[in-house]
């Protein structure tokens, strides 16, 4: 597994070959990434990692993809929008 982190978010790639792609899934509990296979990755044995984000997550631009053997993760970060609020004095 390799992650690269930027201003936006997390790029994870994970090297599960010989896995289809179809028994590999992804999802996420509060701040924590979940991948796991139905199946042993060969040389490897059991996928099934946690990986908690230090951040708050953006689960509509998060995506995912995996070709060849390499799953693709993008994990993008909840922009934080100052906004302007008055308040009323009593």
């Amino acid at each position: 597994m390799k992650n690269m982190e930027t201003e936006s978010g997390v790029h994870m790639t994970f090297y599960i070959p010989g896995v289809k792609k179809e028994s590999v899934h992804v999802s996420f509990d509060e701040r924590v990434c979940i991948v796991k296979s139905d199946v042993e990755v060969p040389y490897f044995g059991e996928l099934n990692t946690k990986i908690k984000m230090k951040f708050d997550v953006d689960y509509e631009k998060t995506t995912c993809k995996m070709e060849n053997g390499i799953l693709e993760v993008f994990v993008y970060k909840v922009k934080n929008e100052s906004k302007q609020i008055n308040i009323n004095i009593d």
